[in-house]
This record gives structure tokens, sequence and C-alpha cells, in this order.
């Protein structure tokens, strides 16, 4: 209440203002405020701000409009200000549902196909989808892709909550799981390959060697990323 709500008013008195000395602003807005009553979004009456009707009407009908405005600038100065931080636009609300259905009807299917699955973490054997994990947490990577999920057990789940894996006791076992999985998927013909096509940039499956090369290539700097914004 110090600053703020005199400051914001400050653009609809630029004439007015200029050439006055920052000390002053605040007392010479709270003048203007009681002059021209109607004119601006509030008023600022005895540390009550009290808006103008016609005002609230024209915020409220267009909504959208100002909120869109005013993402867009959010967007634009938490980029400059975090710029190791990757697609900041789909981290301003948390969506408010999310459905893994189709990854755990793949992820089931490929179990049924397989003699075996281990959970990568503790090295249980899974005979049904419990816990789907993603490798890099989503709440950095903020997208559901395949090529970053693996089934787990309900409690390595749990234990891993939102931190990065050992990239060291993980990921290549995991790059050997996500590997099988693609010759699964490509092999059946199945739809679910184009959940590939951001990483791997090709329609086809590529040999071993390369397919560890891209996921290397994309995950370090996940990772490191992740870790430089506080991830444990």
């Amino acid at each position: 209440m110090y600053n703020v709500p005199y400051r914001f008013l400050r653009p609809f008195y630029v004439n007015e203002l200029r050439g006055v000395t920052d000390s002053m602003v605040k007392k010479l807005i709270t003048e203007l405020i009681n002059r021209s009553k109607g004119t601006t979004p509030y008023s600022i009456q005895d540390s009550n701000i009290l808006f103008n009707e016609e005002w609230c009407f024209s915020l409220k009908s267009n909504y959208r409009i100002v909120k869109d405005f005013i993402q867009r600038n959010l967007i634009t100065y938490l980029t400059n200000a975090n710029p190791n931080v990757i697609d900041i636009s789909s981290k301003l609300e948390r969506p408010q549902s999310r459905n893994l259905s189709n990854q755990r009807n793949l992820f089931n299917e490929y179990l049924s196909a397989s003699n075996s699955y281990y959970c990568l973490y503790s090295n249980e054997t899974l005979s049904s989808i419990e816990s789907i994990d993603h490798f890099i947490p989503w709440s950095n990577v903020v997208h559901d892709h395949i090529w970053n999920l693996i089934p787990v057990t309900k409690s390595a789940n749990s234990s891993k909550s939102d931190c990065l894996p050992s990239f060291d006791a993980y990921l290549e076992p995991f790059i050997k799981f996500q590997y099988n999985l693609a010759n699964y998927i490509y092999e059946s013909n199945s739809s679910y390959k184009k959940w590939y096509f951001s990483i791997l940039q090709s329609e086809t499956l590529p040999d071993t060697d390369t397919f560890r090369n891209k996921y290397i290539d994309v995950f370090t700097p996940l990772k490191l990323n992740a870790s430089n914004i506080g991830f444990s």
C-alpha cells in the first residue's frame, strides 16, 4: 500500500508528473487523484482502494485481453531474469488436470509383451503398472512425453518424488528401457511412435548407438538446467 497503488496510476498523469522529483511523485499523484475522480481505474481514500464502476465493467468485459497482456509481459520479465529456465510460459499456471491414460495403456501393452520388467530404481519385478515416473521431474519439463517416462513401483516413485535421478546409476538403464520400448512401438507400427519424433527427429528408429547419443544430448542439458534452478 505504500507505493504500488500510487505508482500504478502514474501513466495517467504523464504530463502532470513530467520533471517532478521522485520523492514528490506520490504526494502529487494523491492530489491528482482527488482532483480527477472517475478518470482513473480507482481512487485511494484512507488507504482503501475504491474502484471506479465503469472501469470495473471494462476490466471484466475485457478480462481475457487484460490477462493475456499481463502474462505476455510477465513471461518477458521472467525469461530475462531466469535465462536458464525452459518453457516459462507453461509454468505460469499449473494444469487443472492431467491424463496419462494413453501412456499407461502403452506401458501395459509393453509389459504384457515383455517376459519380465524390473523397476528402474528398486529393481523389483513389475507385473502391472503401479506408477509412472518422469525421469526429469514433471515440474521442470512440464510435459508428459513418453520419452521421459518410465513405469516404476509406487514406493520408488514416492521416494524419488521431485528429485533428479542419479545419472551415473540410472541414465544408461533408462535409455536401454526407452530403446526397447521404442523398438516395440516401431515394430508394431503403433501411432505412439509420433511421441518420439521430438527427440529423435526421425520417422524411423535409429540404431542403438545413435539412439543413446540423442538421449544423452537431450538429457544432459535438461539435468544441468534443473540442477541450476534448485532441483536436488
